[in-house]
């Protein structure tokens, strides 16, 4: 069955085996999660008590990185629990109640990890590159067949890289910004900035490779 599931699944192994693929003697392989917010000011005033009342959902994924250098290539596959969005189905309808739903998707980021520094155990870095976006689901049932079954974002971030000595383990934790190149969803009104369904949010991660 040709479902959306069943197409995130496809692209995401598909593009995660064809990295995996290419020889790397440096290369890591890495498990990967966190939390997404709306806001920056959101980000700023979480803490350990809060981060769950200001975050808007949360992600958590596989990456596999290599290179030579102070440049490194980071491909990943990470399933994403995006928030809810509010629309409504006329939008010339000013009259009419607003109604939600929550999106869940795929994500296949392709990072361009830059080291800043060459410093032995805290290495920090910028990182940049494409988003590819799979919705998991239809779009609900107030949005079936509308969600696309593929959209682009970029992202930009930073972070540092924390080495134990005497140990291959690696760990990331690191701030990034994601940012919709085209809308998830069409022919809707959607309420939030430009009414439009493109997706933004701030993520806190923590990265740990092997």
């Amino acid at each position: 069955m040709n479902t959306p599931l069943s197409r995130t699944l496809t692209v995401a192994t598909f593009l995660l085996v064809a990295f995996i693929a290419a020889p790397d003697a440096r290369a890591q392989f890495g498990v990967a999660g966190g939390a997404n917010f709306d806001d920056f000011e959101d980000v700023k005033e979480s803490d350990e008590n809060n981060i769950t009342e200001n975050a808007t959902g949360y992600h958590v994924g596989l990456f596999y990185e290599f290179g030579a250098g102070p440049l490194r290539v980071r491909p990943g596959v990470f399933y994403m629990d995006a928030g809810s969005f509010d629309f409504t189905t006329n939008p010339d309808d000013a009259a009419e109640e607003a109604r939600s739903f929550d999106l869940n998707l795929v994500e296949v980021p392709i990072d361009l990890r830059l080291h800043l520094l060459p410093l032995p155990l805290v290495k920090p870095y910028v990182t940049a590159g494409p988003v590819l976006r799979i919705p998991t689901d239809d779009g609900g049932d107030d949005l079936t067949g509308s969600t696309k079954d593929l959209t682009l974002a970029a992202n930009v971030g930073g972070g540092v890289e924390v080495g134990l000595p005497g140990s291959s383990l690696r760990f990331y934790p690191e701030l990034r910004y994601s940012f919709g190149v085209n809308d998830i969803a069409s022919d809707y009104g959607f309420q939030g900035e430009d009414d439009s369904s493109r997706l933004n949010n701030f993520m806190l991660r923590l990265g740990i490779s092997f």
